[in-house]
């Protein structure tokens, strides 16, 4: 009790032993955190909440967030990391094996390695794999190279008449859900960047169950009660059974349908280590949950940790173009800035990230709004953090909306898409209260080739795709009603319907 321990963070009021503020936390958590600060007259200092029986402590003031970043002794995330792994399957003597060194006399202990010659844990070893595969080098070239040619196959016209819902008054014009285009695009062009065409060969709707998993991926990652989550169970079932068909899959089936270089690598220390079948197919599936969203902060810190998972650059480009069809200006802005890039005809992706600023103003606004992650740590030992003492075995959560809503940084307006903020004031990409891929030790290295993602898909899209808002539509609102692990989408029964047709433009000499 505040009242007995002062340097305590306060902590909300509750009816209910154990389930404490659980309903509230699963409900609506950014209505539970507006309370936490109002109640605790909006100082930003940390406050306690009771979510299944553990303390949690909410941090959303911007110094005391860079304080839990650099506090990586104290605050561990391995804690949350082993949940998550046993959440999507990983069973109690794999998860142990993958932490576990090789030594001299070890079943898993290769002298010559192929692939992990400096003899580390399982877990620590992936985390260099993702670093090489998606910080800016070779590989990650690779891979952005090879998800520009899918996607930019994807958005020829005869595949974009595929999404018609119907014709429009409009000759030539068909009706397309932004949601549907966007989410389904993008989620075939990562697969396929990861697995080539033979996953989804194996399995011809996957994108569907993936789409599907990842709305309510939070149950599986949150532990939600399985009676309430048999569509993401269900979906979690498909996806396992296709990874362990593709595992299964001949090398030279796989490397001939396009597998890259990390799935391949992962997959050659799996059969070294020796976990068991259903493990070695969760961390394939957690690495595309990851791998297909590279850029919000649970992922920040771990290429297996959740982050609303391969949603994540879905949910951007289906932000970015909302807020730019609702913005006719801007969009012909964007257009007119992104048109040099296809002087040649084809994308000249070095220009489009060197030389669009108000692009890339608009995708750092869009970050801001629509990031909504929820970064987990465990205290291992007594810590002060904004003048208050955090207790070992409680839990650190850091609200990165709460953050990118800060009143005292964004202004009065900082509910509103503003992406001149950005140009106006350069130094707010930088802030402390600005962290869409989390931060210190944990900064996600998926941030580069997210940015790319995003930037070719709504190119290609401005420069093919003339498309109007079907008249009589509200702004589509994020969906808050439910924790988020990444970039949130919007509400289930809310999307933007467009007017779609091809583009004809001129060479720009």
């Amino acid at each position: 009790m505040p009242i007995l321990r002062p340097e305590a963070p306060t902590e909300l009021p509750h009816w209910f032993p154990i389930i404490g503020h659980t309903w509230s936390f699963f409900k609506d958590p950014v209505k539970l955190v507006e309370t936490g600060l109002n109640y605790t007259k909006r100082t930003r200092e940390p406050f306690a909440v009771q979510i299944i029986g553990r303390t949690f402590y909410i941090i959303t003031a911007p110094e005391d967030v860079a304080a839990a970043y650099r506090a990586t002794t104290v605050l561990s995330f391995d804690g949350f990391l082993n949940e998550a792994l046993r959440a999507f399957g990983v069973d109690a003597p794999s998860l142990k094996l993958a932490w576990h060194k090789p030594t001299l006399g070890d079943d898993c202990y290769h002298e010559s390695n192929p692939v992990n010659p400096k003899q580390k844990p399982f877990v620590h070893w992936i985390k260099d794999i993702y670093r090489q595969a998606l910080l800016p080098g070779d590989r990650m070239n690779y891979m952005a190279a090879h998800f520009h040619s899918f996607t930019d196959q994807s958005l020829q016209w005869g595949r974009v008449f595929s999404f018609a819902m119907k014709q429009t008054e409009k000759q030539g014009s068909i009706g397309v859900s932004l949601k549907e285009f966007t989410r389904t695009i993008m989620l075939e062009a990562i697969t396929d960047s990861l697995f080539g065409d033979t996953l989804v060969k194996i399995e011809p709707n996957l994108i569907k169950y993936v789409a599907e998993f990842n709305e309510e991926a939070w149950m599986l990652v949150h532990r939600y009660p399985k009676r309430f989550a048999r569509r993401v169970t269900h979906n979690h079932r498909k996806i396992m059974d296709a990874l362990d068909k593709y595992r299964q899959t001949p090398k030279a089936v796989r490397t001939a349908g396009g597998e890259s270089w990390s799935i391949e690598t992962v997959m050659t220390a799996q059969e070294i280590l020796g976990m068991s079948n259903e493990s070695n197919n969760a961390f394939l599936m957690l690495i595309h949950w990851a791998y297909a969203a590279p850029l919000s902060p649970p992922k920040e810190n771990f290429p297996l940790t959740p982050s609303s998972a391969n949603s994540n650059t879905s949910w951007l480009c289906f932000w970015l173009l909302s807020h730019l069809l609702w913005s006719p200006s801007l969009l012909a802005q964007i257009r007119a800035e992104i048109a040099p890039a296809f002087a040649s005809g084809a994308l000249n992706l070095a220009y489009l990230l060197s030389s669009c600023p108000r692009l890339d103003a608009a995708f750092q606004e869009t970050l801001r709004l629509g990031g909504g992650t929820v970064s987990v740590r465990t205290v291992t030992a007594p810590i002060t953090i904004g003048a208050k003492q955090l207790a070992p075995g409680g839990d650190v959560l850091i609200m990165h909306r709460a953050l990118h809503s800060n009143e005292h940084v964004w202004g009065a307006d900082a509910a509103a898409f503003d992406p001149e903020r950005f140009l106006k004031n350069k130094t707010l990409g930088s802030h402390a209260s600005y962290r869409p891929f989390g931060g210190g030790s944990t900064y996600c290295p998926g941030r580069v080739i997210a940015r790319q993602e995003v930037f070719i898909f709504v190119a290609l899209a401005l420069q093919r795709l003339d498309m109007e808002l079907v008249p009589g539509q509200s702004f589509p609102r994020l969906d808050d009603t439910q924790p988020s692990i990444g970039v949130t989408g919007p509400r289930p029964d809310m999307d933007l319907f467009v007017s779609v047709s091809e583009r004809r433009v001129e060479k720009v000499e």
